[in-house]
C-alpha cells in the first residue's frame, strides 16, 4: 500500500499490542522496524500524560526514538504515547498512528483506531467491530494447507473448539466450566470436534470439556500450536467469548462461527458480541451448530487501508 516506507512499530513489548501493530504494519510496507520503550519511574506513572524520560529523548544517543525519523509510526500500549508526542515535535511529518484507546486525545495522533465498543470519536479516530491481526494470508495459505494434511483422518464435518479462559469479569470456575462445556457439547453433537484451548484456559474448563467431548480431537499443548490450522480448516467454529482478539481472528476465518457467551461478561464485550451477531458475523451458542451464510471480517486490512489513505492525503 505505501511501497517501501519506513515505518517504526513502538510498543513496550506486551505481545498482544505488538501482533496488531506488527499486523497492520505489514500490510502497509516491507520496511518495518520494531523498537520497545521500557520507562521507568516515575516517568512511567505519568503515562500517557508526561513526557518522556531525559535519556529517551530523541536528541540521546541510544534513544529508542533517535533519528532518522520513519514516515509512518504505529504505536499501542499508554506507556507509548509520550514516545509518539516526542517524535511528532521532533519530526513533524511523521505520520503517527495509535492502535486502541490512548486514554487521551493528543493533538501529536495524527489517526487512532479503536474497536467501536470502546465508544470513543473523534475527526482523527477510525473504529472497526474486530480487532487488527498478525495474519498475512500467505501465513494463512500454509497453516490451511498443513491443517489439511493434520486433520486427513478425522471425519467430516469438522467443529474447531477454540477456548478462552478467565478474563477481566469472568471467571471459569467449577459450576461455569460445567455450564460451558454442556453448552458446547450440544454445539458440538454428533460432529468430530477439534478442540484447542489457550494459556488462560483453567484446568476445570480443559477438564470439563475433554469429559463433555471423549471423542474430540484434542491439541495438549506439545508440539506446533494448531489453532491457526484449526481457524483455516474447521468446517464451522465454536469460540468462547470472553476475548475480543479471539473473536475477531475467528471472523476472519469466514467459517460459521458460534458463540458462547459466559455469564458476567463485561458490557463492552456484550456490545461488540450484539453487533457482529446483527451483521451476521457469528450466531450466539443455544443449542445445536448449524451452517449458516457469512463473511470473513478483516479488519487488520480495514485498518491499513485507512491509514494509506490519511497518510497519502496528510
Amino acid at each position: 500500500m505505501l511501497g517501501d516506507a519506513h515505518i517504526w512499530v513502538i510498543t513496550d513489548g506486551k505481545i498482544g499490542d505488538l501482533v496488531q501493530c506488527r499486523g497492520v504494519a505489514r500490510r502497509l510496507s516491507h520496511h518495518v522496524e520494531e523498537r520497545v520503550v521500557a520507562p521507568s519511574a516515575p516517568w512511567d506513572w505519568f503515562s500517557p500524560r508526561g513526557p518522556v524520560p531525559p535519556r529517551d529523548h530523541p536528541s540521546r544517543a541510544g534513544s529508542p526514538i533517535a533519528p532518522p525519523f520513519p514516515a509512518l509510526v504505529i504505536a499501542s500500549g499508554r506507556r507509548t504515547v509520550p514516545y509518539l508526542r516526542a517524535i511528532k515535535r521532533a519530526h513533524p511529518a511523521t505520520f503517527t498512528v495509535f492502535l486502541k484507546n490512548p486514554r487521551i486525545m493528543d493533538r501529536a495522533i495524527d489517526l487512532i483506531w479503536a474497536p467501536v465498543h470502546d465508544d470513543i470519536a473523534g475527526a482523527n479516530v477510525f473504529c472497526t467491530d474486530t480487532g487488527p491481526h498478525p495474519f498475512t494470508q500467505d501465513v494463512l495459505n500454509k497453516a490451511s494447507d498443513s491443517g489439511k494434511a493434520r486433520f486427513a483422518a478425522l471425519q467430516a464435518p469438522r467443529i474447531g473448539v477454540i477456548l478462552g479462559g478467565d478474563s477481566g469479569s469472568v471467571t471459569y470456575d467449577g459450576a461455569h466450566a460445567q455450564k460451558c462445556a454442556a453448552a458446547i457439547a450440544a454445539g458440538v453433537g454428533g460432529q468430530q470436534a477439534m478442540v484447542v484451548p489457550s494459556r488462560r484456559t483453567p484446568d476445570a474448563l480443559a477438564k470439563a470439556i475433554r469429559a463433555a467431548l471423549p471423542n474430540a480431537w484434542y491439541w495438549n499443548g506439545s508440539g506446533a500450536n494448531p489453532y491457526l490450522e484449526v481457524l483455516t480448516t474447521a468446517d464451522q467454529l465454536i469460540v468462547t467469548g470472553d476475548s475480543h482478539n479471539m473473536v475477531s481472528e475467528a471472523c476472519l476465518s469466514g467459517a460459521p462461527l458460534h458463540v458462547f457467551r459466559p455469564d458476567r461478561l463485561q458490557a463492552k464485550l456484550t456490545r461488540f458480541l450484539d453487533r457482529m451477531e446483527a451483521r451476521g458475523a457469528l450466531r450466539t451458542l443455544d443449542g445445536p451448530a448449524t451452517p449458516f451464510q457469512t463473511e470473513r471480517v478483516d479488519a487488520s486490512g480495514e485498518i491499513a487501508t485507512e491509514i494509506a489513505r490519511r497518510f497519502k492525503g496528510a
